[in-house]
């Protein structure tokens, strides 16, 4: 999980952060893994097709931009080993905006993912 946060732009300055935003996510999109970017108000602000397939998720990626994510993990807490652990990590994580990296998740049918959730700021 990431969180992008957005700070308000100035008129003058509106086409050359959007054709960064733009170039931002053409980079995310080319990535081989899965990707959630999330605003500090839990709205998504890019979500990319693998992450949808892996997540189940049936809407296409453009289709979740603005959505809130707040009430997705408690949802789908089920398909974890350990379901409240799931959430309440999750909780901690975006409490604390520290760096985590390589952390294991188990699934209830064995499978292990490994989550990154790494805060950033844009500035303009």
């Amino acid at each position: 999980m990431g969180t992008l946060q957005l700070a308000s732009l100035e008129a003058s300055d509106q086409s050359a952060s959007q054709l960064n935003l733009e170039r931002l996510e053409t980079l995310l999109r080319s990535l081989n893994v899965r990707i959630l970017l999330e605003n500090e108000n839990r709205e998504i602000v890019f979500v990319n097709q693998k992450f949808c397939n892996f997540s189940q998720i049936t809407a296409a990626p453009i289709d979740l931009i603005g959505a809130d994510y707040s009430k997705s993990p408690d949802q789908s807490k089920h398909s974890f080993k350990s379901p409240d652990a799931f959430v309440g990590r999750i909780d901690q994580i975006l409490a604390e905006k520290e760096l985590v990296l390589d952390e294991q998740v188990e699934f209830k049918d064995e499978k292990v993912m490994e989550r990154d959730y790494i805060p950033f700021l844009i500035h303009y």
